[in-house]
Protein backbone atom coordinates (compact mmCIF):
# COMPACT_ATOMS: atom_id res chain seq x y z
CA UNK A 1 0.00 0.00 0.00
CA UNK A 2 1.39 3.42 -0.93
CA UNK A 3 2.18 5.70 1.97
CA UNK A 4 1.00 9.32 2.03
CA UNK A 5 3.68 11.68 3.27
CA UNK A 6 2.31 15.20 3.66
CA UNK A 7 5.50 17.16 3.32
CA UNK A 8 6.31 20.41 1.52
CA UNK A 9 8.62 20.09 -1.47
CA UNK A 10 9.12 21.97 -4.71
CA UNK A 11 6.13 21.75 -7.05
CA UNK A 12 6.48 20.13 -10.44
CA UNK A 13 3.70 21.09 -12.89
CA UNK A 14 1.16 23.10 -10.93
CA UNK A 15 -0.74 25.90 -12.74
CA UNK A 16 -0.24 29.45 -11.51
CA UNK A 17 -3.86 29.77 -10.34
CA UNK A 18 -3.40 26.89 -7.84
CA UNK A 19 -2.42 28.18 -4.35
CA UNK A 20 1.01 26.82 -3.43
CA UNK A 21 0.89 27.61 0.28
CA UNK A 22 0.03 24.41 2.12
CA UNK A 23 -0.50 22.37 -1.05
CA UNK A 24 0.03 18.68 -0.28
CA UNK A 25 -1.46 17.09 -3.40
CA UNK A 26 -2.36 18.14 -6.95
CA UNK A 27 -3.80 15.53 -9.30
CA UNK A 28 -4.52 16.93 -12.81
CA UNK A 29 -4.86 13.40 -14.32
CA UNK A 30 -2.55 13.97 -17.25
CA UNK A 31 -3.05 10.41 -18.44
CA UNK A 32 -2.22 9.07 -14.97
CA UNK A 33 -3.12 9.46 -11.27
CA UNK A 34 0.18 11.02 -10.23
CA UNK A 35 0.55 13.86 -7.75
CA UNK A 36 2.21 16.80 -9.50
CA UNK A 37 2.60 18.97 -6.39
CA UNK A 38 6.13 17.62 -5.92
CA UNK A 39 5.14 15.72 -2.77
CA UNK A 40 4.92 12.30 -4.43
CA UNK A 41 1.43 11.49 -3.17
CA UNK A 42 0.40 9.43 -6.18
CA UNK A 43 -3.05 7.87 -6.09
CA UNK A 44 -3.69 4.20 -6.82
CA UNK A 45 -5.55 3.79 -10.10
CA UNK A 46 -8.02 0.94 -9.91
CA UNK A 47 -9.11 0.18 -13.50
CA UNK A 48 -9.78 3.84 -14.36
CA UNK A 49 -9.28 5.25 -17.85
CA UNK A 50 -8.73 8.84 -18.94
CA UNK A 51 -10.93 11.04 -21.09
CA UNK A 52 -11.74 14.61 -22.18
CA UNK A 53 -11.50 17.22 -19.44
CA UNK A 54 -13.76 20.25 -19.03
CA UNK A 55 -11.72 22.09 -21.69
CA UNK A 56 -12.20 19.29 -24.22
CA UNK A 57 -8.58 18.13 -23.99
CA UNK A 58 -8.12 14.37 -24.29
CA UNK A 59 -6.61 12.17 -21.54
CA UNK A 60 -6.86 14.96 -18.95
CA UNK A 61 -9.69 13.71 -16.70
CA UNK A 62 -10.23 10.40 -14.96
CA UNK A 63 -13.17 8.25 -16.09
CA UNK A 64 -14.84 6.27 -13.27
CA UNK A 65 -17.84 5.10 -15.31
CA UNK A 66 -18.16 1.34 -14.93
CA UNK A 67 -17.90 -1.31 -12.23
CA UNK A 68 -15.00 -1.53 -9.78
CA UNK A 69 -13.35 1.73 -10.81
CA UNK A 70 -12.00 4.03 -8.12
CA UNK A 71 -9.06 6.18 -7.09
CA UNK A 72 -7.11 6.49 -3.90
CA UNK A 73 -7.76 3.48 -1.70
CA UNK A 74 -5.18 5.00 0.62
CA UNK A 75 -6.39 3.25 3.74
CA UNK A 76 -5.37 1.63 6.96
CA UNK A 77 -5.63 2.44 10.64
CA UNK A 78 -2.20 4.10 10.66
CA UNK A 79 -2.89 6.39 7.70
CA UNK A 80 -2.65 9.94 9.08
CA UNK A 81 -5.38 12.43 8.24
CA UNK A 82 -4.33 15.44 6.24
CA UNK A 83 -2.78 18.21 8.39
CA UNK A 84 -3.64 16.10 11.47
CA UNK A 85 -7.28 16.87 10.70
CA UNK A 86 -7.39 20.40 12.13
CA UNK A 87 -7.58 22.62 9.03
CA UNK A 88 -7.77 21.45 5.45
CA UNK A 89 -9.27 22.13 2.02
CA UNK A 90 -10.06 19.97 -0.98
CA UNK A 91 -11.05 21.07 -4.49
CA UNK A 92 -12.57 18.64 -7.01
CA UNK A 93 -14.03 19.03 -10.50
CA UNK A 94 -16.79 16.50 -11.20
CA UNK A 95 -19.18 15.63 -14.02
CA UNK A 96 -21.87 13.03 -13.32
CA UNK A 97 -22.54 10.83 -16.36
CA UNK A 98 -25.13 8.35 -15.03
CA UNK A 99 -26.94 7.76 -11.74
CA UNK A 100 -24.12 7.53 -9.22
CA UNK A 101 -23.47 6.56 -5.65
CA UNK A 102 -20.36 6.93 -3.54
CA UNK A 103 -17.57 9.13 -2.28
CA UNK A 104 -16.48 12.13 -4.28
CA UNK A 105 -13.97 12.58 -1.48
CA UNK A 106 -13.57 11.13 2.00
CA UNK A 107 -10.84 11.34 4.62
CA UNK A 108 -10.42 10.15 8.16
CA UNK A 109 -12.65 7.65 9.93
CA UNK A 110 -12.31 4.60 12.11
CA UNK A 111 -13.85 4.28 15.58
CA UNK A 112 -15.94 7.19 16.79
CA UNK A 113 -17.15 9.74 14.21
CA UNK A 114 -13.88 11.22 13.07
CA UNK A 115 -14.25 11.34 9.30
CA UNK A 116 -16.17 13.35 6.71
CA UNK A 117 -16.50 13.88 2.98
CA UNK A 118 -18.61 14.76 -0.07
CA UNK A 119 -20.92 12.09 -1.44
CA UNK A 120 -23.38 11.47 -4.27
CA UNK A 121 -26.74 9.96 -3.33
CA UNK A 122 -30.38 10.51 -4.20
CA UNK A 123 -31.53 11.22 -0.67
CA UNK A 124 -33.18 7.85 -0.03
CA UNK A 125 -30.34 6.39 2.03
CA UNK A 126 -27.23 4.33 1.50
CA UNK A 127 -28.90 2.14 -1.12
CA UNK A 128 -29.87 5.13 -3.25
CA UNK A 129 -28.20 6.51 -6.30
CA UNK A 130 -28.56 9.75 -8.20
CA UNK A 131 -27.00 13.17 -8.71
CA UNK A 132 -27.37 14.92 -5.35
CA UNK A 133 -24.38 16.20 -3.42
CA UNK A 134 -24.22 15.65 0.35
CA UNK A 135 -21.62 16.46 2.99
CA UNK A 136 -21.62 13.62 5.51
CA UNK A 137 -19.70 12.80 8.65
CA UNK A 138 -18.11 9.45 9.49
CA UNK A 139 -18.92 7.81 6.19
CA UNK A 140 -22.66 7.57 5.47
CA UNK A 141 -23.79 8.04 9.05
CA UNK A 142 -25.44 11.44 8.71
CA UNK A 143 -25.60 14.88 7.15
CA UNK A 144 -23.44 17.62 8.54
CA UNK A 145 -26.00 19.93 10.13
CA UNK A 146 -27.10 22.89 7.98
CA UNK A 147 -24.68 22.14 5.16
CA UNK A 148 -26.43 19.81 2.71
CA UNK A 149 -29.77 18.62 4.07
CA UNK A 150 -31.89 17.69 1.07
CA UNK A 151 -28.83 17.56 -1.15
CA UNK A 152 -27.70 19.80 -3.98
CA UNK A 153 -28.55 18.43 -7.42
CA UNK A 154 -25.44 18.48 -9.62
CA UNK A 155 -27.33 17.20 -12.67
CA UNK A 156 -25.93 15.14 -15.52
CA UNK A 157 -23.12 15.98 -17.93
CA UNK A 158 -22.21 19.33 -16.36
CA UNK A 159 -18.80 20.09 -14.89
CA UNK A 160 -18.91 21.51 -11.33
CA UNK A 161 -16.16 22.69 -9.04
CA UNK A 162 -16.67 21.57 -5.42
CA UNK A 163 -14.49 22.91 -2.60
CA UNK A 164 -14.85 21.77 0.99
CA UNK A 165 -12.98 23.77 3.64
CA UNK A 166 -12.45 22.48 7.19
CA UNK A 167 -11.53 25.07 9.81
CA UNK A 168 -11.32 23.25 13.15
CA UNK A 169 -14.81 21.71 13.50
CA UNK A 170 -16.53 23.98 10.95
CA UNK A 171 -17.07 22.78 7.35
CA UNK A 172 -17.79 25.25 4.54
CA UNK A 173 -19.00 24.13 1.11
CA UNK A 174 -18.38 26.12 -2.09
CA UNK A 175 -20.00 25.20 -5.41
CA UNK A 176 -18.66 26.73 -8.64
CA UNK A 177 -16.77 29.42 -6.78
CA UNK A 178 -19.74 30.52 -4.65
CA UNK A 179 -20.29 29.94 -0.92
CA UNK A 180 -23.12 27.44 -0.50
CA UNK A 181 -23.49 26.51 3.16
CA UNK A 182 -21.70 25.88 6.43
CA UNK A 183 -22.08 23.49 9.35
CA UNK A 184 -20.38 21.98 12.35
CA UNK A 185 -18.90 18.48 12.56
CA UNK A 186 -19.02 18.31 16.32
CA UNK A 187 -15.33 17.39 16.41
CA UNK A 188 -12.10 18.96 15.14
CA UNK A 189 -9.43 16.27 15.18
CA UNK A 190 -9.79 13.46 12.63
CA UNK A 191 -9.00 9.87 13.41
CA UNK A 192 -6.45 8.07 11.29
CA UNK A 193 -8.23 6.30 8.48
CA UNK A 194 -8.35 6.55 4.72
CA UNK A 195 -8.41 8.89 1.78
CA UNK A 196 -10.57 8.00 -1.22
CA UNK A 197 -11.82 9.65 -4.40
CA UNK A 198 -14.65 8.25 -6.50
CA UNK A 199 -15.45 4.98 -4.81
CA UNK A 200 -18.74 3.20 -4.07
CA UNK A 201 -19.03 1.00 -0.99
CA UNK A 202 -22.12 -0.71 -2.40
CA UNK A 203 -21.24 -3.59 -4.70
CA UNK A 204 -24.10 -3.18 -7.19
CA UNK A 205 -23.80 0.62 -7.51
CA UNK A 206 -21.09 2.54 -9.31
CA UNK A 207 -19.57 5.99 -9.16
CA UNK A 208 -20.61 6.88 -12.70
CA UNK A 209 -18.72 10.17 -12.94
CA UNK A 210 -15.62 11.95 -14.21
CA UNK A 211 -13.15 13.73 -11.92
CA UNK A 212 -10.49 16.28 -12.75
CA UNK A 213 -7.97 18.66 -11.14
CA UNK A 214 -8.15 17.53 -7.51
CA UNK A 215 -6.18 19.61 -5.03
CA UNK A 216 -5.64 19.25 -1.27
CA UNK A 217 -4.21 21.74 1.22
CA UNK A 218 -3.33 21.54 4.91
CA UNK A 219 -5.04 24.85 5.63
CA UNK A 220 -8.32 26.66 4.97
CA UNK A 221 -8.33 28.37 1.58
CA UNK A 222 -9.43 31.99 1.31
CA UNK A 223 -12.46 33.01 -0.75
CA UNK A 224 -10.14 34.71 -3.28
CA UNK A 225 -8.25 31.44 -3.73
CA UNK A 226 -11.51 29.53 -4.10
CA UNK A 227 -12.64 31.92 -6.84
CA UNK A 228 -9.30 31.53 -8.61
CA UNK A 229 -9.60 27.74 -8.59
CA UNK A 230 -13.03 27.92 -10.17
CA UNK A 231 -11.88 30.46 -12.79
CA UNK A 232 -9.05 28.21 -13.89
CA UNK A 233 -7.15 28.60 -17.17
CA UNK A 234 -7.35 26.33 -20.18
CA UNK A 235 -4.48 28.06 -22.02
CA UNK A 236 -6.00 27.14 -25.38
CA UNK A 237 -6.90 30.59 -26.73
CA UNK A 238 -6.86 30.59 -30.54
CA UNK A 239 -7.54 33.22 -33.19
CA UNK A 240 -9.04 32.44 -36.59
CA UNK A 241 -8.67 32.75 -39.47
CA UNK A 242 -4.93 33.26 -39.28
CA UNK A 243 -4.82 34.68 -42.82
CA UNK A 244 -7.96 36.72 -43.34
CA UNK A 245 -8.28 37.60 -47.05
CA UNK A 246 -10.53 40.56 -47.85
CA UNK A 247 -11.18 42.95 -50.72
CA UNK A 248 -10.68 46.69 -50.36
CA UNK A 249 -13.79 48.23 -48.78
CA UNK A 250 -14.90 44.99 -47.16
CA UNK A 251 -15.19 44.11 -43.49
CA UNK A 252 -12.77 41.59 -41.98
CA UNK A 253 -13.83 39.46 -38.99
CA UNK A 254 -11.51 37.63 -36.56
CA UNK A 255 -12.87 35.25 -33.90
CA UNK A 256 -11.21 34.22 -30.63
CA UNK A 257 -11.99 30.81 -29.13
CA UNK A 258 -11.14 29.56 -25.64
CA UNK A 259 -12.52 26.99 -23.20
CA UNK A 260 -11.95 29.32 -20.25
CA UNK A 261 -15.06 30.15 -18.26
CA UNK A 262 -16.35 33.73 -18.54
CA UNK A 263 -13.24 35.32 -20.05
CA UNK A 264 -12.76 38.97 -20.98
CA UNK A 265 -10.98 39.94 -24.20
CA UNK A 266 -8.63 42.71 -25.31
CA UNK A 267 -7.68 42.88 -29.00
CA UNK A 268 -4.34 44.31 -30.06
CA UNK A 269 -2.62 45.28 -33.29
CA UNK A 270 0.99 46.08 -34.14
CA UNK A 271 1.75 49.00 -36.47
CA UNK A 272 5.04 48.84 -38.36
CA UNK A 273 8.09 49.37 -36.13
CA UNK A 274 5.93 49.75 -33.02
CA UNK A 275 4.91 47.40 -30.24
CA UNK A 276 1.47 45.91 -29.63
CA UNK A 277 -1.32 48.39 -28.88
CA UNK A 278 -4.94 47.89 -27.85
CA UNK A 279 -7.32 48.21 -30.80
CA UNK A 280 -9.24 51.50 -30.45
CA UNK A 281 -13.01 51.76 -30.40
CA UNK A 282 -13.77 53.85 -33.50
CA UNK A 283 -15.31 53.60 -36.97
CA UNK A 284 -12.48 51.32 -38.16
CA UNK A 285 -12.77 48.68 -35.43
CA UNK A 286 -15.66 47.14 -33.49
CA UNK A 287 -15.77 44.39 -30.87
CA UNK A 288 -12.35 45.14 -29.39
CA UNK A 289 -13.40 43.79 -25.98
CA UNK A 290 -15.44 40.80 -27.22
CA UNK A 291 -14.47 37.47 -28.73
CA UNK A 292 -15.12 38.82 -32.25
CA UNK A 293 -13.23 41.74 -33.80
CA UNK A 294 -14.42 43.43 -36.99
CA UNK A 295 -12.12 45.64 -39.08
CA UNK A 296 -14.40 47.88 -41.10
CA UNK A 297 -13.82 49.18 -44.64
CA UNK A 298 -10.34 47.69 -45.03
CA UNK A 299 -7.89 49.53 -47.28
CA UNK A 300 -4.52 48.84 -48.85
CA UNK A 301 -2.91 50.23 -45.68
CA UNK A 302 -4.39 47.26 -43.75
CA UNK A 303 -2.46 44.75 -45.85
CA UNK A 304 -0.44 42.38 -43.63
CA UNK A 305 -1.69 44.14 -40.49
CA UNK A 306 -1.20 41.72 -37.56
CA UNK A 307 -3.70 41.11 -34.75
CA UNK A 308 -3.75 39.12 -31.54
CA UNK A 309 -6.14 38.86 -28.58
CA UNK A 310 -5.51 38.52 -24.84
CA UNK A 311 -8.07 36.80 -22.63
CA UNK A 312 -8.31 37.19 -18.87
CA UNK A 313 -10.16 35.01 -16.41
CA UNK A 314 -9.63 35.63 -12.72
CA UNK A 315 -5.90 35.39 -12.15
CA UNK A 316 -5.39 33.75 -15.55
CA UNK A 317 -4.17 35.45 -18.72
CA UNK A 318 -3.69 33.86 -22.14
CA UNK A 319 -2.38 35.29 -25.42
CA UNK A 320 -3.52 34.01 -28.80
CA UNK A 321 -1.64 33.24 -31.97
CA UNK A 322 -1.10 36.09 -34.47
CA UNK A 323 -3.38 36.58 -37.48
CA UNK A 324 -3.10 39.03 -40.37
CA UNK A 325 -5.26 40.79 -42.94
CA UNK A 326 -4.41 40.19 -46.57
CA UNK A 327 -5.87 42.47 -49.24
CA UNK A 328 -7.10 40.71 -52.37
CA UNK A 329 -8.41 42.85 -55.23
CA UNK A 330 -7.81 43.44 -58.95
CA UNK A 331 -4.35 44.89 -58.25
CA UNK A 332 -3.10 41.76 -56.54
CA UNK A 333 -1.95 38.62 -58.33
CA UNK A 334 0.20 35.63 -57.55
CA UNK A 335 2.81 34.72 -60.15
CA UNK A 336 4.85 31.50 -60.08
CA UNK A 337 8.13 31.45 -61.98
CA UNK A 338 11.47 29.68 -61.68
CA UNK A 339 12.14 31.38 -58.34
CA UNK A 340 8.59 31.40 -56.99
CA UNK A 341 8.10 35.17 -56.85
CA UNK A 342 4.86 36.37 -55.29
CA UNK A 343 3.53 39.85 -56.07
CA UNK A 344 1.04 41.18 -53.60
CA UNK A 345 0.19 44.72 -54.81
CA UNK A 346 1.43 47.83 -56.62
CA UNK A 347 3.54 49.06 -53.72
CA UNK A 348 4.67 45.83 -52.03
CA UNK A 349 6.40 42.99 -53.85
CA UNK A 350 7.04 39.93 -51.71
CA UNK A 351 9.55 37.51 -53.22
CA UNK A 352 10.26 33.91 -52.30
CA UNK A 353 13.64 32.92 -53.74
CA UNK A 354 15.25 29.57 -54.42
CA UNK A 355 17.65 30.00 -51.51
CA UNK A 356 17.94 28.22 -48.16
CA UNK A 357 15.68 29.63 -45.40
CA UNK A 358 15.61 32.15 -43.84
CA UNK A 359 17.26 34.03 -46.73
CA UNK A 360 14.65 32.98 -49.28
CA UNK A 361 12.17 35.78 -48.68
CA UNK A 362 12.35 39.48 -49.50
CA UNK A 363 10.01 42.45 -49.80
CA UNK A 364 10.38 45.35 -52.25
CA UNK A 365 8.54 48.59 -51.43
CA UNK A 366 7.83 51.34 -53.97
CA UNK A 367 6.41 54.58 -52.58
CA UNK A 368 4.65 56.94 -52.70
CA UNK A 369 2.03 55.81 -55.19
CA UNK A 370 0.64 57.97 -56.74
CA UNK A 371 3.86 60.00 -56.91
CA UNK A 372 4.62 63.60 -57.92
CA UNK A 373 8.35 64.44 -57.96
CA UNK A 374 10.12 61.27 -56.79
CA UNK A 375 9.73 57.65 -55.76
CA UNK A 376 11.76 55.51 -53.39
CA UNK A 377 12.41 51.88 -54.23
CA UNK A 378 13.31 49.99 -51.04
CA UNK A 379 14.96 46.70 -52.04
CA UNK A 380 14.88 45.17 -48.55
CA UNK A 381 17.37 42.31 -48.33
CA UNK A 382 18.87 43.14 -51.70
CA UNK A 383 21.74 40.68 -51.19
CA UNK A 384 19.21 37.85 -51.61
CA UNK A 385 18.28 39.08 -55.10
CA UNK A 386 21.56 38.76 -56.95
CA UNK A 387 20.90 38.97 -60.70
CA UNK A 388 17.49 40.64 -60.32
CA UNK A 389 16.76 44.07 -61.78
CA UNK A 390 13.97 46.64 -61.90
CA UNK A 391 12.92 48.36 -65.11
CA UNK A 392 10.27 51.10 -65.38
CA UNK A 393 8.59 52.05 -68.68
CA UNK A 394 5.98 54.60 -69.67
CA UNK A 395 2.67 53.85 -71.39
CA UNK A 396 4.41 53.99 -74.78
CA UNK A 397 6.88 51.31 -73.73
CA UNK A 398 9.81 53.71 -73.40
CA UNK A 399 12.31 52.87 -70.67
CA UNK A 400 12.66 55.59 -68.01
CA UNK A 401 14.57 53.59 -65.34
CA UNK A 402 16.68 50.44 -65.27
CA UNK A 403 18.93 49.24 -62.46
CA UNK A 404 20.23 45.98 -61.03
CA UNK A 405 19.02 45.29 -57.49
CA UNK A 406 22.40 45.84 -55.89
CA UNK A 407 21.78 48.35 -53.12
CA UNK A 408 19.35 48.98 -50.29
CA UNK A 409 17.38 51.82 -51.91
CA UNK A 410 16.97 53.78 -55.13
CA UNK A 411 15.85 57.40 -54.92
CA UNK A 412 14.40 58.15 -58.35
CA UNK A 413 13.99 61.74 -59.55
CA UNK A 414 10.88 61.91 -61.76
CA UNK A 415 11.74 65.21 -63.45
CA UNK A 416 13.39 63.39 -66.38
CA UNK A 417 10.42 61.15 -67.02
CA UNK A 418 7.95 61.81 -69.82
CA UNK A 419 5.21 63.54 -67.86
CA UNK A 420 2.16 62.57 -65.87
CA UNK A 421 0.41 59.29 -66.43
CA UNK A 422 0.71 55.55 -65.91
CA UNK A 423 4.10 53.84 -65.62
CA UNK A 424 4.91 50.18 -65.36
CA UNK A 425 7.38 48.51 -62.97
CA UNK A 426 8.97 45.33 -64.34
CA UNK A 427 10.60 42.88 -61.92
CA UNK A 428 13.17 40.87 -63.90
CA UNK A 429 14.82 37.73 -62.56
CA UNK A 430 18.38 36.45 -62.99
CA UNK A 431 17.39 34.58 -66.20
CA UNK A 432 16.14 37.88 -67.69
CA UNK A 433 12.54 36.75 -67.38
CA UNK A 434 9.91 39.35 -66.50
CA UNK A 435 8.38 38.01 -63.33
CA UNK A 436 5.63 40.60 -63.03
CA UNK A 437 4.57 44.07 -64.11
CA UNK A 438 3.04 46.52 -61.60
CA UNK A 439 1.49 49.95 -62.10
CA UNK A 440 2.49 53.27 -60.56
CA UNK A 441 1.01 56.68 -61.29
CA UNK A 442 2.74 60.06 -61.79
CA UNK A 443 0.43 63.00 -61.21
Amino acid sequence: MAAFSFTTESMAQVPSYVPSNGLVGWWPFNGNANDESGNGNNLINNSCTFTLDRFGISNQAVDLVGPNRFLGAISGSTQPAISNGLNSSVSVWIKIINNSFGEIYHEGGGGNPRGFGMYIQDGSGSAGSGTKLYVLDNGFNGNVTNISNGGYDLGFNVWHNLILVKNSDVLSLYIDGQFHSQGSLGFSQLNNGWLNFGISDIGNLNFESLLDDIGMWNRALTEEEITSLFLSCSNNLTLSPTNNIQSIGGNTVFTATTSDLNPTFIWQSKPSNFGWHNVPANSSYSGGTTNTLTVNNVQLSNHNQPFRVISSNGNCTDTSNIAIIQIADTCITTVFDTVLTTVTDTLIINTTLSLPAPNNENTILIYPNPASDHITIDNGNFAAMVGYSIKITNSAGQEVFLNAINQAQFYVDLSTWTGNGMYFVHLIDSQNNTVTVRKIVLQ
